[in-house]
């Protein structure tokens, strides 16, 4: 019986250029978004009321995460951890990591950001699966005739009996999805805890350590900063793109 799923996408930190060591794509997939959306919303709606300036536009995100607004990015793990249909990946690239060279495999950053969002969604589709993806606005830059939409929605899962496929796809602003910031929050915390293992010297947010650790501890893992999978109480894994 074919499964229908949404799954939704969003990158943290900057592909090209040398400034910021890790890139990272998040995918979050479930069959049903009710109960997450709903318990996001009353977090929402609380934090609109109790962050200073939250009434004119409060978003989770994690690099703007304040000692104000951090316990009710908490809630918004832990809501997202007592869901046990909700799966989630995280793929990351340490660019000076020896042998990673993606200049050396592409013509521009949107072709090499094209080619690791459809990497990360072909990995993640199940047989038999048929998935929307919903991701987070990027900009296409004027001259490339590649749309993201028509890109992914491409895609079909790894080859074998009764492959999966996507069906559609499309980009939003992440002020319009929860289930985008979500990812956000998750993805952001996975990549701090790599520049944590591997950039102890470097001055980190407080309140952006607190995330990670909060996400460790409900993955019940030593460390985020390494390839992992728990497929139980439900599937979490971290991919580091490996040459």
């Amino acid at each position: 019986m074919t499964t229908r799923s949404l799954a939704f996408m969003d990158e943290s930190g900057v592909l090209g250029g040398a400034a910021q060591r890790f890139f990272a794509l998040g995918l979050m997939k479930t069959t049903h978004t009710g109960p997450l959306s709903d318990a996001a919303h009353r977090i929402l709606d609380r934090a609109i009321s109790s962050v200073p300036g939250g009434a004119q536009g409060f978003e989770f995100k994690f690099n703007s995460v304040t000692t104000n607004s951090l316990p009710f990015h908490l809630e918004l793990i832990d809501a997202f951890f007592s869901q046990p249909d909700h799966y989630f990946c995280a793929f990351v690239l340490d660019k000076q990591r020896p042998g990673v060279n993606w200049q050396g495999y592409f013509e521009s950053v949107w072709d090499a950001y094209l080619s690791y969002a459809k990497l990360v969604v072909r990995q993640n589709i199940d047989p038999d699966e048929e998935v929307c993806v919903i991701a987070d606005y990027l900009g296409k830059p004027k001259k490339s005739p590649r749309y993201f939409e028509s890109e992914v929605a491409a895609c079909t899962g790894r080859k074998g009996p009764n492959q999966g496929r996507v069906f559609n796809a499309c980009m939003l602003d992440s002020c319009s999805s929860l289930p985008i910031q979500v990812v956000d929050v998750i993805l952001g915390g996975v990549r701090h805890a790599f520049l944590a293992d591997r950039e102890p010297q470097v001055t980190r947010d407080v309140n952006k350590d607190v995330i990670s650790r909060r996400i460790r501890e409900r993955v019940a893992v030593p460390t985020l900063a390494r390839n992992l999978t728990k497929a139980a109480p439900r599937y979490f894994s971290v991919w580091e793109l490996a040459p």
